[in-house]
């Protein structure tokens, strides 16, 4: 069984990388309402966040699922 410190700090990393994540996305999102990414670019960039989110175990490397 793990410590409480220890469980209570992957959940704050987990909680953090979610939202980190979370604000990513609505970047791209905004960045494609002003043009400057493609509809196609935002769905790659919105599905390397989804599979960065998936597994918070593994390192945040959002641009290594893009290249994927």
């Amino acid at each position: 069984m793990l410590p409480i410190n220890l469980i209570s700090n992957t959940q704050v990393l987990s909680e953090g990388r979610i939202r980190l994540v979370s604000g990513l996305k609505r970047y791209f999102h905004s960045k494609r309402g002003r043009g400057l990414i493609s509809a196609e670019g935002v769905q790659l960039l919105d599905h390397a966040c989804s599979a960065a989110v998936d597994d918070p175990k593994q390192r945040l490397n959002i641009w290594q699922n893009i290249e994927k």
